[in-house]
């Protein structure tokens, strides 16, 4: 459906060829090889604005990215360059993407209206708990590396994936690995591989599927060459009917095999999607001659991609130094004399960086700096939601929206102290499990709970009552009225200042 839009003023001629050729390419999938710095946001947002100058309803276009503050930007930048009728454009995560699926059919996703989506915290917790169900005998075992197995299973076939375990993490990973799948179905919880694997079984549905593939008449992807295969199913179930996808990605930095994106799917774009059109942007905006002549030279040496060569019309800069040194402590001290040299020369420390690869490779050079008097700041702390009070207050919210989320519970189910230690929540949890119930309802049932102490029962009394007040009023309160009770319900949990 289309409608007649006022003109965008001069919509095409900041691009060059290349990027005109694809914002202005028709119906068919388009695959845009877009090197480093070649402008490939800048080539969705204008198609986008085109699509809509052409009488695109904005609702009709959905543009997917893999992250929240990506999708931000592109929302910032659409609006700028089309004004606010872009506001109803479709921009979000494949997982974002993937929840609205799920909760406009639970039932075909699997799952009962109401689910909750854990974290990596909460996966972690859940795995702490079942390692304590099986009473694994090594503590020592890495929780976060157990977790990356299982969530590395469901996305294979667990016969498969069997075959090669064997190591102590393998074999705990392949005991927990369906006590986990179970206890999440428990708790009607879903975590983010959920949220793609679950919203394939939904787009599954003969209805439900039809009425995703006819809900979007232009689909553009950002970053394809990170698109695992179940997320690439998403994408052939969304555009089955128009195939009018716009896939904008770089083979050349194809580099997340580890955590599921196949690089095949980029480098096999015609074949999935027949007859598809292709544009490769060169020209980067970004680099110096000499950093674009090395980074030529070192990944032509890989024989599996599409092949382009980056150029830039700007000065080669300063050369390109490759520098070995024996061990980090050398390079740490090879990085600091040229911080000092170039600070001696009037360039400020605060304009100078260092970057590396992972975040375990900075104490060598925090340890030079601090000995070299070198003033430094490390970028990149505690994230806001991985704070204690910050999860402790979106576990009491988790619980009131799902009282079956026992990972949530247990975390608030003492916070602030109550009088429920360890002991005191293994008794409610072996009541919970041999009378069938959950355990929020053992918690709602304290008195009858055989061995619990007097502390215990008066504090989980009173966390029945308190959320029993509170969750009806926040459910039936507009956003507004609920935010402000939210806050009412942290502040007498001194949750926060």
């Amino acid at each position: 459906m289309k409608t007649v839009r006022p003109a965008m003023p001069d919509l095409l001629g900041s691009l060059n060829a290349p990027q005109r050729e694809a914002v202005l390419h028709g119906r068919g999938p388009l695959l845009v090889l877009a090197g480093a710095g070649s402008g490939k946001t800048r080539v969705i947002m204008h198609r986008m604005a085109h699509l809509m100058q052409q009488g695109v309803l904005p609702e009709r276009l959905l543009g997917v990215t893999f992250t929240n503050k990506a999708a931000r930007q592109m929302r910032q930048r659409l609006s700028a360059l089309a004004g606010r009728g872009s506001g109803k454009v479709n921009l979000c995560t494949f997982h974002s993407l993937g929840l609205l699926i799920i909760k406009e059919a639970p039932e075909a996703a699997g799952v009962r209206p109401g689910f909750c989506i854990y974290d990596t915290s909460d996966q972690l917790s859940l795995i702490r708990d079942l390692l304590r169900q099986v009473k694994v005998a090594d503590r020592r075992l890495d929780n976060g590396r157990i977790l990356e197995l299982i969530l590395s299973t469901k996305k294979k076939k667990l016969a498969e994936v069997a075959l090669r375990w064997g190591d102590d993490y393998e074999m705990a990973a392949f005991d927990l690995y369906p006590r986990y799948v179970a206890q999440m179905r428990a708790y009607n919880a879903l975590d983010f591989d959920d949220l793609i694997l679950r919203s394939q079984q939904a787009l599954a549905d003969p209805q439900v599927g039809k009425h995703w593939a006819q809900r979007f008449d232009y689909v553009m992807v950002d970053e394809y060459q990170d698109t695992s295969a179940d997320q690439l199913a998403l994408l052939q179930a969304l555009c089955r009917l128009q195939q009018n996808i716009c896939a904008v990605g770089d083979d050349d930095q194809a580099i997340y095999g580890w955590r599921g994106a196949v690089a095949d799917n980029i480098l096999g774009f015609g074949k999935t999607f027949a007859a598809a059109r292709e544009v490769i942007l060169a020209q980067n905006y970004r680099s110096t001659g000499n950093i674009l002549r090395a980074a030529n030279a070192i990944i032509a040496k890989n024989t599996a991609r599409k092949g382009k060569s980056l150029f830039t019309a700007d000065a080669d800069g300063e050369p390109v130094h490759l520098v070995a040194c024996g061990d980090e402590e050398d390079e740490a001290l090879f990085v600091c004399e040229t911080l000092h040299k170039r600070h001696a020369c009037g360039v400020p420390y605060r304009d100078m960086a260092v970057l590396y690869r992972s975040n375990v490779q900075s104490r060598a050079f925090e340890e030079v700096l601090r000995l070299e008097g070198v003033p430094y700041q490390v970028i990149g702390g505690q994230a806001f939601f991985d704070r204690k009070e910050v999860r402790d207050a979106m576990a009491y919210l988790a619980v009131l929206h799902n009282p079956g989320d026992e990972v949530a519970l247990r975390r608030i189910v003492n916070v602030p102290p109550r009088g429920i230690g360890a002991q005191s929540l293994e008794r409610l949890e072996a009541a919970a499990a041999a009378q069938g119930s959950s355990l929020w309802e053992a918690v709602c049932r304290a008195e009858e709970v055989p061995g619990l102490g007097r502390a215990a029962r008066q504090g989980a009394a009173s966390l029945a009552q308190l959320l029993g007040e509170v969750g009806p009023r926040l459910k039936a309160a507009s956003r507004g009225q609920a935010a402000a009770q939210a806050g009412e319900l942290f502040a007498r949990l001194q949750l926060k200042e």
